[in-house]
């Protein structure tokens, strides 16, 4: 699958780093929207979306435990 130049590990490569960085920025989408309706007004970096996600499996009842310490 070699077009234009591009080979299928670059492809895969791609495809990967896309799917984690939606992944992150759906964690940190429904995080903001959570604060926002709670009413806190603290912003909330991106990378402590990309610190949570990799906790969250092994948090599913209390998703707040996969959140860094503020």
């Amino acid at each position: 699958m070699d077009r234009d130049g591009v080979g299928v590990f670059e492809v895969l490569v791609v495809a990967v780093a896309g799917v984690g960085l939606a992944v992150v920025g759906v964690v940190w989408a429904g995080a903001w929207l959570a604060l926002a309706v709670s009413g806190s007004g603290r912003g909330l970096p991106l990378g402590a979306a990309a610190e949570a996600v990799g906790r969250l499996p092994g948090n599913v009842s209390t998703p707040a435990l996969a959140w860094p310490e503020p």
